[in-house]
């Protein structure tokens, strides 16, 4: 799902406190600590809906471990750290959650997450990714690190030597993210941790900064965290008796290559069973022209 006009919609707060929170938000991730918790986005019903879809697909150990080896290389931190595990962990992550229902659809597409979203990255923006982390009990905690698009940005020669500057030209934001607790975040269960105001280092995280300036919140299920993918930040050990359930999502400008084929696995019937149709054709970059053959014909 690609091409058609360069025009995407515009996505405006739908009432001035929307618009508030909107800006309180935009200067909190672009200025301030580097995120903002948008609290009650999501009705229980919508979470409910969500944790049974979520926990009726959990991959198996075989597809876990593919997902990690394409994917996440940051999971179950030791004190030698390993960026990818050869045996499967005890969290699961499930990809290709728009396809399955209506709810995780009309969830991603939510219009106070829509409006930041669009205030930071601007018209057009796409989704990477909006993918479930299952953390069972003793889960341990994720290595400390930024998403900036991807999760690669620890191999410094992948990238030009001022990437992780955004102060530096151009100044702005090439990738958002989204977490969305389906169960609780807390310190008990795992719930993420940040570096408050590290987006603004520049550089990739290490240790002694990590542990002397690192903060766990508290977030409730049906809000959603937003943050630049420049910030610190890691998913930390499950103590609970409980599984600990997030969505994560990855938002980029329209010109950023995304990581999850979003389109591909959304047919067009899906598309238009949504509350935002036109929006969901626009996180699948339907509103995108390049590239283009500029009408020559494609060579197979």
């Amino acid at each position: 799902m690609s091409g058609g006009p360069a025009t995407a919609p515009k996505i405006l707060p739908l009432s001035k406190e929307i618009q508030e929170e909107t800006e309180r938000a935009y200067h909190d991730i672009m200025y301030g600590p580097g995120y903002y918790v948008l609290e009650d986005v999501h009705t229980q019903e919508e979470i409910a809906k969500a944790k049974q879809i979520i926990l009726g697909n959990v991959p198996s150990d075989e597809q876990n471990l593919l997902n990690l080896r394409v994917g996440t290389p940051f999971e179950n931190q030791s004190e030698d750290v390993v960026k990818t595990a050869e045996s499967a962990p005890l969290n699961k992550r499930l990809y290709h959650l728009l396809p399955k229902d209506r709810t995780l659809r009309d969830m991603a597409t939510h219009p106070r997450v829509m409006a930041l979203l669009y205030r930071i990255l601007g018209r057009g923006f796409i989704n990477g990714t909006y993918s479930a982390n299952v953390l069972y009990p003793g889960t341990q905690k994720q290595e400390p690190h930024l998403d900036y698009p991807y999760w690669d940005a620890y191999e410094a020669e992948n990238f030009p030597e001022t990437f992780l500057k955004p102060s530096a030209f151009p100044p702005h934001v090439l990738a958002c993210q989204t977490l969305t607790p389906v169960t609780e975040y807390n310190p008990k269960t795992g719930g993420v941790a940040f570096v408050p105001h590290s987006h603004k280092y520049g550089r990739w995280p290490d240790a002694k900064t990590w542990e002397r300036e690192h903060i766990q919140p508290v977030v409730k299920p049906g809000s959603v965290i937003v943050h630049t993918a420049l910030l610190w930040h890691a998913a930390q050990t499950n103590f609970s008796d409980e599984v600990r359930i997030g969505i994560s999502g990855q938002w980029l400008p329209r010109y950023v290559k995304p990581m999850e084929d979003i389109g591909g696995t959304l047919t067009q019937e899906q598309i238009e069973d949504s509350a935002y149709p036109e929006v969901l054709k626009q996180m699948c970059g339907k509103f995108y022209t390049y590239p283009t053959t500029f009408g020559v014909e494609k060579v197979a």
